[in-house]
C-alpha cells in the first residue's frame, strides 16, 4: 500500500505539476536608432528558461530603411553569418527575408543541441555570462543584452 502511495504522489509531480518549475520566458528589447546611417533596428529576444539556466533564445529583429542596398547587405551578412553559426556550434535555426521597406530576422538557439564548450572556446568574453557548467544563466544572459543597451522585462 506504501509503494503505490509513493507511485502515485511520483505520478503527479510529473504530470500535474511537473516536479520542479516550468520553462518561462523572459523578453529584452534592443532598439537602435542609426537614421544617419540609413536604417532602424529593432531586435526582440525571448529567452526561455528553467530553473535559471537558459535553454532557448528566440530573437526576431527588424531593419526599417528605405535603402535597398542596407536592406541587401544585412540579409546577406545575416545568411552567410547565421549558416557559418549553425554548421559551427549547431542548435541554431534562423530565416532572413526583406518585405517592403523591412528586412525580418527570425533566430532560434536551441541550448540543448549548441555546442557551448567550442562556442566559449571561441568567444572567451562570455564566460562572465554563465555557470560553472557553461550554461547561460538568466541573470548572465540579461546582463549581457543589457550591455549592448537592451531593456529587459
Amino acid at each position: 500500500m506504501k509503494k503505490i502511495k509513493i507511485l502515485v504522489i511520483a505520478i503527479m509531480c510529473l504530470f500535474v505539476v511537473g516536479c520542479g518549475k516550468k520553462e518561462v520566458i523572459k523578453t529584452c528589447k534592443l532598439v537602435s536608432d542609426q537614421s544617419s546611417n540609413g536604417y532602424k533596428s529593432t531586435i526582440t529576444y525571448k529567452i526561455h528558461y528553467k530553473n535559471d539556466i537558459v535553454t532557448k533564445v528566440e530573437q526576431k529583429e527588424v531593419i526599417d530603411s528605405k535603402k535597398k542596398d542596407i536592406l541587401d547587405f544585412y540579409k546577406n551578412e545575416y545568411n552567410s553569418m547565421y549558416k557559418k553559426y549553425n554548421k559551427t556550434y549547431g542548435g541554431t535555426t534562423y530565416s532572413v527575408s526583406i518585405e517592403g521597406d523591412k528586412l525580418l530576422l527570425n533566430v532560434t538557439i536551441d541550448y540543448n543541441k549548441f555546442d557551448m564548450d567550442k562556442y566559449l572556446n571561441d568567444n572567451k568574453e562570455i564566460k562572465k555570462y554563465l555557470n560553472k557548467k557553461n550554461q547561460y544563466t538568466l541573470d548572465g544572459i540579461i546582463e549581457m543584452y543589457e550591455n549592448i543597451g537592451g531593456s529587459c522585462k
